[in-house]
């Protein structure tokens, strides 16, 4: 039998929740330098003390906003859609971060400008992305193999490492990079997944030995 929240635990979870609403609000539409606790606290609809009581101040709350919507990203991008074909499926994983990065343009690169000045936070988010391969596309990428789709003498993991690597590279150059993402089309994403495909496909060709005299 699950353990009952005490009220007073479920009125900080609420009020946090709110907060960290109100503040990816915030702090997207005005920066980070130019928000202020006052302004998030007064959107959440919350005492301003409340901000210090559970983050201790500003960045804390930026910190906590990056970090859970780090999780947001890999929730999303491990339901994406599936692909009949495979190159449908690579487009599909990296349609899914280009989504994301849409609905969430400005705080993206608020987020990423702090991860890159804050050292520990940048070690919390290292779990969130590049360290292990997407479980969702390892699975979806070995049972092409299965099928004779992808050679077999392809490395999956190494495989889903790639394609992931190179979804977020988009992801993040559109966030850094002004007009990246108009610039960027569905052509572009959909050439990127052909290539990608295509060398899954094609067997690797055997390194000839080394003549030696």
């Amino acid at each position: 039998m699950a353990k009952l929240k005490s009220p007073k635990r479920r009125s900080r979870e609420l009020s946090t929740k709110k907060l960290i609403k109100a503040g990816l609000e915030v702090f997207s539409k005005h920066g980070f330098e130019a928000a202020t606790t006052r302004m998030i606290a007064k959107r959440a609809g919350m005492n301003e003390a409340l901000i210090a009581r559970y983050f201790k101040n500003k960045v804390g709350l930026l910190n906590a906003i990056i970090l859970q919507f780090a999780e947001h990203v890999q929730e999303r991008v491990s339901n994406y859609p599936a692909g009949e074909t495979l190159e449908q499926e690579i487009i599909n994983f990296m349609e899914a971060h280009l989504e994301l990065f849409m609905e969430h343009r400005d705080f993206t690169r608020i987020g990423i400008s702090r991860s890159l000045t804050d050292p520990k936070l940048n070690k919390e988010l290292q779990k969130y992305f590049f360290l292990e391969a997407d479980g969702l596309l390892v699975r979806r990428l070995r049972a092409f193999q299965e099928k004779g789709i992808i050679a077999a003498d392809r490395d999956i993991l190494m495989a889903a490492t790639i394609i992931q690597l190179e979804a977020k590279g988009i992801f993040f150059m559109n966030s850094i990079i002004d007009g990246f993402c108009d610039q960027f089309d569905d052509s572009h994403c959909d050439q990127m997944a052909f290539n990608l495909a295509y060398g899954l496909q094609t067997p690797m060709k055997k390194k000839k030995a080394a003549v030696t005299t």
